[in-house]
């Protein structure tokens, strides 16, 4: 699962995470535009599998806690792009690691998935990728960061099953979730287009919505009435 060769016109995209449920919407994306191949950038060969199946050229086994194998991760990768663990204490720690190693491999650009409002200050989460974010602005190579909202795919496994769901956050806040599959299209345009180095593009749907009302809309009820969350 060795880097091959490509073509002079073509740009390899590094993507870490691409064996993930993000990362393979990711990868179809980049790999539908001419031009652009995929290097997945994966802990397991299960993971590579999986990202070879939605669109990747080739696969390479590294992780974010090793330097050294990112370096040769990203060897001759024109675009790195990164897809973190979710809920990672070391968050700010994984992606310098990564930026560090996009600088050294040469690479032209370097993405970040972050979240939407890192700066929240009631979400620990959220103030860990703003922190990353900070680490990001401080090196030498340009970069783009990508803040989704919720995913609508999200919203549907937390409240589609049936029951009192097991949520992750508390039941009070408000959302805008947005399709997967438009955020990696709007991730793929920002990593293989021109023009979008240092941007910051927050992507959400065009509905605030409560709990309830998603609730209300994912299993077609029409009363928004409280529901028991736990």
């Amino acid at each position: 699962m060795e880097p091959g060769p490509t073509g002079e016109d073509v740009d390899v995209v590094a993507l870490v995470g691409a064996g993930g449920h993000t990362g393979r919407e990711v990868t179809f994306a980049l790999s539908q535009r001419p031009g652009t191949e995929v290097r997945a950038i994966v802990r397991s060969t299960a993971a590579a599998e999986r990202a070879l199946a939605s669109g990747a050229t080739t696969a390479v086994l590294a992780d974010l806690t090793d330097p050294v194998s990112l370096l040769t991760a990203f060897s001759g990768a024109a675009v790195v792009h990164v897809i973190p663990p979710a809920f990672n204490a070391n968050e700010e720690r994984l992606i310098g690691n990564a930026a560090n190693a996009a600088v050294a491999a040469g690479a032209r650009l370097f993405g970040y998935h972050s979240v939407l409002q890192p700066d929240d200050p009631h979400l620990p989460h959220h103030l860990r990728k703003n922190r990353a974010e900070i680490r990001i602005r401080e090196t030498d190579v340009p970069w783009v960061v990508i803040r989704p909202c919720m995913y609508a795919q999200t919203a549907v496994r937390l409240l589609g099953g049936g029951g009192a769901p097991r949520l992750p956050f508390g039941p009070g806040g408000r959302f805008s979730p947005i399709d997967l599959s438009d955020i990696a299209e709007a991730t793929a345009t920002a990593l293989s287009g021109n023009g979008y180095a240092y941007g910051v593009f927050e992507l959400a749907g065009p509905q605030l919505l409560t709990i309830q009302e998603m609730s209300a809309v994912i299993t077609g009820t029409s009363s928004l009435g409280a529901i028991p969350f736990s």
